[in-house]
This record gives structure tokens, C-alpha cells and sequence, in this order.
């Protein structure tokens, strides 16, 4: 997909997203950070702060940061930023808003997200 669109279109943040969330189930919480991080930048810069996507990046990262050792500080500042903008935007009884809460990890499902 890097080759086809270039690393920052949309999909290509959406296949990172997923694919670090597979790392993430293998327990490979360091290689997921590096990925994480990496994706959350490169929505943040493409597509903007309050973009879904950017956000659900933003999540995945402290949601991998949180399993990571020592990345629990930088975990909860990273996610409570991205919640408080989600719920600006989705309102607090929203279904992505209640997942983050709950600390669900995020994935890219590539269809129109219902708002």
C-alpha cells in the first residue's frame, strides 16, 4: 500500500493501525510502540488533530504504551487527550468514546464510521 498511495494516505495509516494492533495481540508491546507511534504521527500531521482515524491512532498508542514498561505515565496523558477530543466531537455516550474508556484498542474497519 506504501508503494501504491504513499505512506501517509489514509489506508495506509488504516493497514499501520491494524497491523500494529496484530503485534499487539503477539505481545511484541515494543515493536507495537514504535509503530504506534510512528502511525498517530503521521494521521496527526496528515489528516489533522481531530480526525477519527487520528484518534484511534492516538488511542492504540497509549493502549500499547500502557503494556509497555515504563510508558504508563505517558499512556494516560496520551489517552485522555485523545478521549476528551472524541468525546467533544461524538458526545460521552458514544460507542468509540465508551470503548476508549474502557480501554478497548482500536482498529481501522475502512468503512464509513457512523457518527
Amino acid at each position: 500500500m506504501t508503494a501504491a498511495v504513499g505512506e501517509r494516505h489514509p489506508w495506509t495509516l488504516g493497514i499501520a493501525l491494524n497491523t500494529a494492533a496484530t503485534y499487539h495481540a503477539m505481545g511484541r508491546y515494543q515493536d507495537t510502540c514504535a509503530m504506534s507511534r510512528e502511525t498517530a504521527r503521521r494521521a496527526t500531521e496528515t489528516l489533522g488533530e481531530g480526525h477519527p482515524l487520528t484518534l484511534a491512532a492516538r488511542l492504540a498508542f497509549a493502549a500499547d504504551l500502557g503494556e509497555a514498561e515504563g510508558g504508563q505515565d505517558e499512556a494516560r496523558t496520551v489517552r485522555q487527550t485523545a478521549i476528551g477530543t472524541l468525546e467533544a466531537q461524538l458526545g460521552s455516550k458514544h460507542p468509540q468514546v465508551l470503548a476508549a474508556w474502557q480501554r478497548t484498542r482500536p482498529v481501522w474497519d475502512f468503512e464509513p464510521l457512523p457518527v
